[in-house]
């Protein structure tokens, strides 16, 4: 039953609270964190093309008020 037991630490201001002991992340994971990270850059470019054309629109609309 020893160890079974979860070992306990104290945690330091400048503790990232990952554990030293903790196994490394399998290579799948990073494809997946990259691959939502490329899929996050791909919506942040189309969102900023939109904005972009919505003030293009909004420009336009107030010239063609004037």
């Amino acid at each position: 039953m020893a160890e079974q037991r979860t070992r306990i630490r104290r945690a330091s201001p400048n503790d990232s609270g990952a554990d030293a002991e903790a196994p490394q992340q399998s290579s799948g994971f990073r494809d997946q964190v990259s691959a939502y990270g490329d899929l996050a850059r791909e919506v942040y470019a189309d969102c900023k093309k939109g904005a972009e054309a919505q003030r293009e629109i909004n420009a336009r609309r107030n010239t063609s008020a004037e």
